[in-house]
This record gives C-alpha cells, sequence and structure tokens, in this order.
C-alpha cells in the first residue's frame, strides 16, 4: 500500500549523480525566476531557460505568451554564480532574425563562462531555412569555446512519427516521418548545428533516422524512471519532468 511520493527536486538532485563524469547533464525546466532558478541549482546540474532578445539586444528571460516582467538572462546568471560549473540550455524563442542572434552572440562574448560550463543555445524549428540569413552569426556562436547550438525538431511530426513506429508501422510508410525526416536532413545539410533537441515522445523516430546520430541530442519530458532505458552517450543535455510550480 505504500505510494512513492518523491518530490521532482529530489529526483533531479539522484539523477545529477546518476551518470559518470556528469554526461549527459541533468537539467532544471523552466528556470524563467529567480527563485526557480536558485532551486535548480542546488539540485540540477543545468537550467533550461527561455529568453527572448528584444530591440534593444537586451536578452529577457521569459516564455511568450506569457507577460514579460523585465528578468534579465544575466541577472539569473549572477544570481546562480554561487554553483560552480553549472550549466545552461537555452532556448531561444525568437532566434529567426539576424537582430536577435546577434544580441544573442554579443551578450555570450561578454560573459565569462568557466571551462566546465556548457551553454547549448537552442533555434526554433524551420530555422535551418535560414542559414543565408544567420549563418555567420551562428558560426561565431559556435566558435564561443563551450557554446553548441541545436536545433528544436518538431514536435507534432516527431511524435506522430514515434506513435507509428510504436503501433508496427514501417518509418517509411509513415507522411510523419517522411516529413521529419526531410526537415532534419535539411538542418543537418544547413551545417548551422551541432545539436538536435526533441520532446521526448519523439525518441523512436529520432533514432530510426540514421544520419541524425552525427549531431548530439538533447531531450525533454523524460521521467526519473525511464533514464536507464536511453544511451548516455547519445545526449548532452537531459530534461526531466518537472512540478515546480513557478
Amino acid at each position: 500500500g505504500l505510494i512513492d511520493k518523491t518530490d521532482s527536486a529530489t529526483s533531479h538532485f539522484v539523477a545529477s549523480r546518476f551518470y559518470k563524469n556528469n554526461e549527459p547533464l541533468i537539467c532544471y525546466h523552466g528556470s524563467n525566476s529567480i527563485a526557480k532558478a536558485l532551486r535548480g541549482s542546488l539540485v540540477a546540474s543545468c537550467l533550461e531557460i527561455d529568453i527572448v532578445i528584444d530591440e534593444n539586444s537586451e536578452v529577457l528571460a521569459f516564455k511568450p505568451p506569457l507577460k514579460n516582467n523585465g528578468l534579465r538572462l544575466k541577472d539569473i546568471l549572477s544570481a546562480t554564480e554561487f554553483k560552480n560549473g553549472i550549466s545552461f540550455w537555452l532556448d531561444g524563442k525568437n532566434l529567426d532574425s539576424i537582430e536577435s542572434c546577434n544580441g544573442l552572440l554579443s551578450f555570450l562574448k561578454k560573459k565569462k563562462f568557466n571551462a566546465s560550463q556548457n551553454i547549448l543555445v537552442e533555434f526554433p524549428s524551420g530555422s535551418h531555412s535560414l542559414e543565408p540569413t544567420i549563418g555567420k552569426c551562428v558560426k561565431k556562436l559556435k566558435s564561443i569555446p563551450n557554446v553548441y547550438v541545436s536545433y528544436y525538431v518538431p514536435t507534432g511530426i516527431a511524435v506522430a512519427c514515434s506513435k507509428s513506429i510504436y503501433d508496427g508501422n514501417a518509418f517509411n510508410m509513415n507522411s510523419s516521418c517522411s516529413l521529419l525526416e526531410k526537415d532534419l536532413l535539411a538542418a543537418k545539410n544547413s551545417k548551422l548545428f551541432t545539436d538536435i533537441s526533441f520532446d521526448s515522445g519523439g525518441i523512436r523516430a529520432i533514432e530510426a533516422i540514421e544520419f541524425i546520430s552525427s549531431l548530439k541530442w538533447n531531450t525533454w519530458h523524460v521521467d526519473f524512471s525511464e533514464l536507464k532505458a536511453l544511451q548516455p552517450n547519445r545526449f548532452r543535455m537531459i530534461i526531466l519532468l518537472n512540478d515546480d510550480p513557478n
């Protein structure tokens, strides 16, 4: 009759010590407030933060369409400096213009990270088509030590493709799988990205696409109990399910 009531913060704490050499990193989801970033810093090895670059090239921490409360990324970084080596997954909500990309580039070039910190910059779905516009900026981002650039895999088609495979259908017999393969091939061929990031519900589809194994993977919506089923060498960062309310 016993029920496991372990809170997600404790699960993060345990999971962050689950892998040797802290690889992959366990990330605390939606750390868009000082309080949540502080809590995450105490139990995880990485913070996932939604960022928006405004017209003044200020890097803000919020997730549209939620209200912008003026919190800046640099405020969160300053508040968590006590945790040596903590890494960051920056989910770029509007990194689909040269202005936004250059704004983030300027910020990261000025910020001094230590050698043990990894910074994952996540670009939106479809951003591979912007290579002629943002290519130079992305190349400069990747030249910063320990900065990696990830492509956000469209969730709808990845999850639909995975479901089809789990149902026993062949990969090449499903339209969602064909769309996913085409999209990821375009992302790979753009040479913009070092990584891909995706909802864990789409992992079966990702595993079925051989050419994408040349990029490092990052995923979210992972239950603590699912960690043992993942191949850790494929992943850079993993976001666990999190019931932290704010």
